[in-house]
């Protein structure tokens, strides 16, 4: 395979299911200097629609997936970020997670791109979008605010670290998928306050290095280890006590890959820290149905799914305002 194509395959991020249908309705937000908003309906009907919201001069969309059979006041809010390259509507039915959504009561949340909606850019100005949507999603569909979760793969991760580093006042909990901090987000990060966070990464990327490096060989896009990015998240999270690691059932032998989880010790304020290693797993989502050739990406494990070890972990987060 031309490596012009794997490039731009790769740029998706994470392995890509079959399209479905989806009924969507489109619902513009106010921009930035509107007045008062329009009256809405006090319980926002289930389902999927688009929003758009404009933040310092630009445009930016983003899916909301209501669950069915239940309102959205009071729930949680999980925004999933896709990678670059890909877009909301196809990760979304990548995931799984609206159908987690509707089961388990939470609002599902999918960031699109800028003006066009092709790629997402990076840097402050996604920080600055997920501010304003953080704040539209609270306002529009009465979400619980002290239960606002960030996940994301590839760039979408890069991303959620960034968010978690400066929205750390708005965000209970993060995941990111084959995702770690680049070398540019020191100063960035250096007042990021405590967060519960879950990192997932292959150990034969070929995307985002497992042992840090140039990203998809890319010089001046150098990305830290996961371990080293593990281990910054440790030190914030003042975890003090040793790093348990466990090895996980390999209950697909034949998928190329295994899987350890390891868990740092004795974190303040119930911040657990944990890093889901995937041996021989490439850069893909664990669990996904269908995506490019392990050739593109590299292996996907099936020894977990990644979108219900997410769920778990922010569930288990709930407790730290609501007390459920």
């Amino acid at each position: 395979m031309p490596l012009s194509f794997r490039r731009k395959a790769a740029l998706a991020g994470v392995a890509v299911v079959t399209a479905c249908a989806v009924a969507v309705v489109t619902v513009a937000a106010l921009p930035d200097d509107a007045g008062p908003r329009p009256a809405r309906a006090a319980t926002p009907s289930p389902g999927d629609r688009t929003r758009t919201l404009k933040v310092n001069g630009r445009t930016g969309d983003y899916l909301v997936h209501v669950p069915e059979g239940r309102g959205s006041k009071g729930l949680p809010l999980v925004i999933a970020t896709h990678g670059m390259g890909g877009n909301a509507a196809q990760f979304s039915r990548s995931l799984g997670l609206n159908a987690l959504a509707d089961a388990q009561g939470f609002v599902a949340v999918y960031p699109d791109g800028y003006e066009g909606r092709k790629s997402r850019k990076g840097g402050d100005l996604d920080v600055a979008f997920l501010d304003r949507l953080i704040d539209d999603v609270v306002d529009e569909y009465k979400v619980d605010p002290e239960q606002v979760f960030a996940a994301g793969a590839s760039r979408g991760g890069v991303g959620t670290f960034q968010a978690a580093c400066r929205l750390g006042d708005k965000i209970a909990g993060i995941a990111t998928v084959v995702a770690q901090h680049t070398t540019t987000m020191k100063d960035m990060c250096a007042q990021a306050k405590s967060v519960p966070v879950l990192m997932i990464n292959g150990t034969a990327d070929p995307i985002v290095p497992f042992d840090g490096g140039a990203n998809n060989g890319k010089t001046e896009a150098r990305m830290l280890s996961a371990r080293d990015t593990f281990d910054f998240w440790q030190q914030r999270n003042g975890c003090t006590g040793p790093t348990v690691t466990s090895q996980l059932p390999d209950t697909d032998s034949d998928d190329g890959s295994t899987v350890t989880r390891s868990t740092a010790g004795q974190c303040t304020g119930d911040n657990d820290t944990v890093l889901y290693t995937v041996k021989g797993g490439g850069h893909t989502w664990p669990g996904a149905t269908a995506g490019l050739p392990a050739r593109v990406l590299g292996a996907t494990n099936r020894d977990i799914n990644a979108t219900q070890v997410i769920w778990d972990f922010f569930a288990a987060h709930r407790t730290r305002h609501t007390g459920r």
